[in-house]
């Protein structure tokens, strides 16, 4: 008998704690203690999972005064609303309880708090009613700060050439998996134009680095978006560079060089490629078709040192630069 005793303890004692959430909702229509909401369920909104909770089906919890009628039961559920992008406390307050269907919007929050709802002093529960007044008690499984998965530590844009380099770092990371380089320009929108991975978790200093090959004249803004294993994500601060107007149809870069040369066109398209010595002798001739990004390297490490004039031709336009490989 001990013993069966003891396996229940045993068996018992190693299932989860029973999760809720206690609350004191519409404090102008209704009346009573603060009631509990259990966990029952989960919403899944892309990669992230949000619990949800609700008072127990058929309990008359609150008395109520404004609803459904003087003594008629209410039934209350804390949820994340996919269509909404926000966490809602949705009530159910007429006199038939079972099922519930939960047909009156009461709060709602647009922090994106997970995997719990957000507590009173994260973003704001705004009352959707216009009457039922501020929620009074909101604790248990409830969360007072979003979770930050990555701390940066700064971001710059450098000018290099023809290129841009934009360069970051992160003071500590947390289930990072990636971030995502975008670049706005002018007043049009973001769009992302590389990616690189994250360090996962790390609690040292971490430095990162993306060239943007095909950057335009004038002025242009980046920023780094970092994305966690559960789909939440967070913005770096936004930084500009600026080109003149010496990008042109044809560049050719680094220059000077010693291992490689590149070749970016502003208008991916079938060109002539010749590249004369520093001797006047035709050391290269090739007709290239770039592909969608419009670049194309060659190695040159076993080029002899000194200038080297090459020419592009795409159709009758032309274009000669002259290039010194050390």
């Amino acid at each position: 008998m001990k013993t069966q005793i003891l396996s229940l303890l045993l068996v018992f004692a190693g299932m989860p704690a029973f999760s809720q959430i206690n609350a004191r909702l519409c404090p102008n229509f209704y009346s009573g203690a603060t009631e509990s909401l259990v966990q029952d369920g989960t919403v899944v909104d892309g990669a992230i999972t949000r619990y949800s909770y609700k008072t127990s089906t058929g309990s008359y919890l609150w008395e109520h005064w404004g609803l459904g009628g003087a003594g008629s039961g209410f039934e209350a559920l804390i949820q994340w609303s996919t269509a909404n992008s926000r966490w809602e406390v949705l009530g159910d307050g007429d006199a038939t309880p079972n099922p519930p269907d939960y047909e009156s919007l009461l709060y709602s929050n647009s922090s994106a708090s997970y995997p719990y709802p957000p507590d009173l002093t994260l973003g704001t529960w705004t009352d959707q009613i216009g009457g039922c007044g501020s929620i009074t008690v909101l604790s248990g499984d409830v969360q007072g700060s979003l979770v930050v998965p990555v701390t940066w530590a700064g971001i710059q844009a450098d000018v290099q050439a023809y290129t841009v380099q934009i360069a970051w770092s992160t003071h500590s990371e947390s289930n990072n998996h990636h971030f995502e380089v975008e670049r706005k320009i002018g007043r049009g929108e973001f769009q992302t134009i590389g990616s690189v991975d994250g360090a996962g978790n790390s609690a040292s200093q971490k430095s990162y680095e993306f060239v943007d090959h095909l950057p335009v004249s004038g002025l242009q803004a980046y920023r780094v978006k970092q994305v966690d294993i559960d789909g939440a994500f967070s913005y770096s601060e936004v930084v500009e560079a600026s080109l003149g107007d010496a990008i042109q149809d044809f560049d050719v870069y680094p220059n000077p060089t010693d291992h490689e040369l590149i070749l970016r066109m502003r208008n991916p398209q079938a060109a002539d490629i010749q590249v004369f010595s520093p001797t006047g002798k035709l050391v290269m001739s090739e007709t290239i078709q770039p592909d969608m990004s419009g670049l194309k390297v060659w190695e040159i490490g076993d080029w002899e040192a000194g200038l080297y004039l090459i020419r592009v031709q795409t159709g009758e336009t032309f274009k000669t630069v002259k290039l010194m490989v050390h």
